[in-house]
């Protein structure tokens, strides 16, 4: 297979997240065009960054750009008929977490992706992190695993005011694939929720990892500080993970230690990844199986939590 060496990469949604999208794509130098359905929004964004193919019709974006890729950075409700117009067009996808809102929506469109055989990866950027990075490498410093807690906290972050989601959904995901990564499958939860309206707002969870660790989640948006960590303790001492700081310290009976992380930014280091997947047709670190089951967890906590 020949290898591409000029790669095309489209954005669709120029929104908070989709705005540091195009910046990046830019930086790397494989930014083609972006589209937004906000003529406002689209305007703004294509003149900051020199963007000179602005779309307001994705679909006239596809078609006319002759794409390698495109990332999907739109509220998650449009996820689905944004992933299937891909699909259709032949274009690689990296879509924003969470996959889907519906389980049978991300299952209908990684069968699709499958059938066209273009890449399908899911935009969850903590696999990205620096500090995770070094955690999977370290993993057995620690020995046989006990506990592992997260906590992802903040004050209400103004982005959520337009949305519908709730934490959970919104960032838990984050969590719950980073465990997944590195740890397994996450079962038998026991959770409490603090809303606002129908919109969760606090989460505390506690359930199992793999069936023999234990593990906890702290989310909050009503918190007077913020803080992105993981502690995973194991027999021959434990982690304190600093997501947010991008440090890793490790303490031991008798030592500690401070690791050296490269403080890398995870968005760049996410989309030069996928920009490699397609120049060298790779298999990308983010499988939307592997998504699909992160869903399929909070899916879970949620029935439970009305049941």
């Amino acid at each position: 297979m020949v290898q591409k060496t000029i790669i095309k990469i489209g954005v669709i949604g120029t929104g908070v997240m989709g705005r540091n999208h195009v910046r990046v794509l830019n930086e790397l130098g494989v930014l083609t065009a972006i589209s937004d359905n906000n003529i406002k929004t689209l305007k703004h964004i294509s003149k900051k960054h020199k963007v000179k193919q602005a779309y307001i019709d994705h679909n006239e974006m596809l078609k006319k750009e002759d794409l390698d890729g495109v990332v999907i950075a739109t509220s998650t409700r449009y996820h689905k008929t944004l992933v299937l117009d891909c699909i259709k067009q032949g274009v690689n996808i990296l879509v924003e977490k969470p996959i889907a809102l519906k389980l049978n929506d991300a299952q209908e469109m990684i069968t699709k992706a499958k059938k066209k055989g273009i890449i399908f990866t899911v935009g969850h950027i903590e696999r990205f992190n620096p500090v995770v990075t070094k955690i999977k490498k370290l993993l057995k410093t620690l020995g046989k695993i006990d506990l592992v807690n997260c906590a992802r906290v903040s004050p209400y972050p103004k982005r959520s005011i337009a949305i519908h989601e709730g934490i959970l959904i919104d960032i838990g995901v984050h969590d719950f694939d980073i465990i997944q990564y590195l740890f397994g499958a996450v079962s038998d939860f026991h959770t409490r929720m603090i809303f606002s309206g129908k919109q969760d707002i606090y989460v505390k969870s506690i359930f199992k990892i793999n069936k023999k660790i234990m593990g906890s989640m702290e989310l909050s948006w009503i918190s007077p500080k913020k803080e992105r960590t993981i502690s995973i303790y194991g027999k021959k001492g434990m982690f304190k993970g600093d997501l947010l700081n991008k440090e890793l310290l490790f303490y031991g009976d008798t030592t500690t230690k401070k690791y050296s992380i490269i403080n890398k930014e995870p968005l760049k280091l996410e989309l030069q990844h996928f920009i490699d997947c397609i120049k060298h047709n790779k298999k990308p670190l983010v499988s939307p199986e592997e998504a699909m089951g992160v869903l399929k967890t909070v899916a879970d906590i949620y029935d439970k939590e009305k049941s």
